[in-house]
């Protein structure tokens, strides 16, 4: 997941995998199936390894299915291009996975999550029926991996200088942030749903680390411990 949450959150997410059982190999791709008697039965890896397989799950991602749309007359680059308001023309919205638009803030955009598609649907109807409204939500998506929830919000990944702010005392519960100079654009809540609120602000009014630092060294509950944060530190980026 390094091309979504960047390096350091994604080499946390491999060892978490690993740990329970998982063998992750990255930097080698499938180059074959085999097998016999229409059964897989190993997976020959481009490094020359073969490993054997009783079941083979393939999951290489997607592209917006808009070939229909060809001969339409509408702009398609990655899925149908729209406006700031979700039109592709002034009768015509489209919304969730396949919709591309204008985002006031962050250029043209196109989302591939469930908040997405529900929030832009909204959207994109009362501007059909007449109504003005730039859609500009907060990008939002959450991922439970084994007994660990993750909680994004904002621009993410290997491409923007990403910062760790909060250790919990005893368990592995923490947030970052990613920065562009000393702004917050993206934020992450690892385990820690309690602080999501105030990250998705700090994204939002794009806040400056140090505001975001010292508000969240005031919030030490005393009366919580088990809720409590250690400290508030900063990792290189």
């Amino acid at each position: 997941m390094f091309r979504q949450v960047g390096h350091e959150v994604g080499e946390r997410i491999a060892q978490i995998h690993a740990g329970h059982g998982v063998d992750v190999r990255c930097g080698t791709s499938v180059e074959r199936l085999v097998g016999a008697a229409d059964r897989v039965t190993h997976v020959a890896l481009s490094e020359g390894t073969c490993l054997p397989a009783d079941l083979v799950v393939i999951a290489i991602g997607s592209v917006p299915a808009v070939g229909w749309l060809a001969e339409s007359g509408l702009h398609l680059t990655d899925g149908v291009d729209c406006n700031r308001y979700c039109l592709a023309t002034p009768e015509i919205a489209a919304a969730g996975d396949v919709a591309s638009w204008a985002h006031d803030d962050l250029g043209q955009i196109r989302m591939e999550h469930r908040t997405n598609a529900t929030e832009q649907a909204m959207t994109a109807a009362r501007n059909l029926l007449g109504q003005r409204i730039p859609f500009r939500p907060i990008p939002y998506f959450w991922s439970d991996q084994y007994g660990t929830k993750l909680q994004v919000f904002g621009r993410t990944g290997p491409d923007l200088a990403f910062r760790r702010l909060i250790d919990h005392a005893k368990t592995d519960v923490w947030c970052g942030v990613y920065l562009t100079g000393d702004r917050i654009v993206g934020a992450l809540a690892w385990s820690m749903p309690f602080a999501a609120r105030t990250l998705r602000s700090a994204v939002a009014n794009q806040a400056r680390l140090s505001d975001l630092i010292e508000y969240l060294s005031g919030q030490v509950p005393s009366s919580r411990p088990e809720r409590g944060f250690q400290r508030v530190r900063g990792s290189s980026p």
